[in-house]
């Protein structure tokens, strides 16, 4: 069964998703890059935080996805094929640039890829 500091973890990464979501649909100018870069940043963070937490592994306080992704490889090796590229508002274009729309589609990725463990492991 999954625990309510797993759910909680995955609710606030949800949420986290839903806000970059939302600034994808606004136009170019009006698109608060820095605020979709961190919401990316803070999903991936959660749902990562989330697996962790699942596998009874308890992490140093950090915000380090790479960090991180290193100790949820020790779980599971496919998480070491994950690639971590670092990104700032700057360097991503979310309405034209391929960039900004595949940063988005990774944490999908990530999501999809956590969730498939935690829930195949519960048998749902």
């Amino acid at each position: 069964m999954i625990d309510d500091e797993v759910k909680d973890w995955l609710i606030k990464a949800e949420s986290d998703f839903k806000v970059i979501e939302h600034e994808l649909k606004l136009s170019e100018d009006e698109i608060v890059k820095d605020a979709v870069c961190f919401h990316c940043q803070q999903a991936i963070e959660k749902y990562l935080k989330a697996f962790l937490i699942y596998h009874k592994v308890y992490y140093e306080k950090t915000h380090n996805i790479e960090y991180l992704l290193v100790e949820c490889g020790k779980i599971d090796d496919d998480f070491r094929d994950i690639e971590h590229k670092r990104h700032t508002s700057e360097s991503l274009d979310f309405k034209t640039d391929k960039k900004g729309r595949a940063f988005v589609k990774a944490i999908n990725k990530v999501f999809g890829f956590i969730l498939k463990r935690v829930f195949s492991a519960e048998n749902v």
